[in-house]
């Protein structure tokens, strides 16, 4: 298993356990340093992870501006 395999796994657990992640903390928490490549992976079913919808929500304050990544959830009809 590689270094982006096992970033993959981890932080599809993160969110599969319904937190959702930005990249300092998957940097602090996983070591992670290109979260938009990682989720990528997850999206398009990378290293044998099914792939999973996300949604990516531009998040400001003051000059300053990130992504918060979350899994997206099916609407109940």
């Amino acid at each position: 298993m590689n270094d982006y395999e096992s970033q993959n796994r981890m932080i599809l657990r993160h969110l599969q356990n319904g937190f959702s992640i930005t990249q300092r903390e998957a940097s602090r928490l996983y070591g992670c340093d290109r979260l938009p490549a990682r989720m990528n992976d997850i999206k398009n079913g990378r290293y044998g992870i099914t792939p999973i919808p996300w949604k990516c929500t531009m998040v400001y304050s003051g000059r300053k501006k990130w992504g918060v990544y979350s899994i997206v959830k099916e609407v109940e009809k």
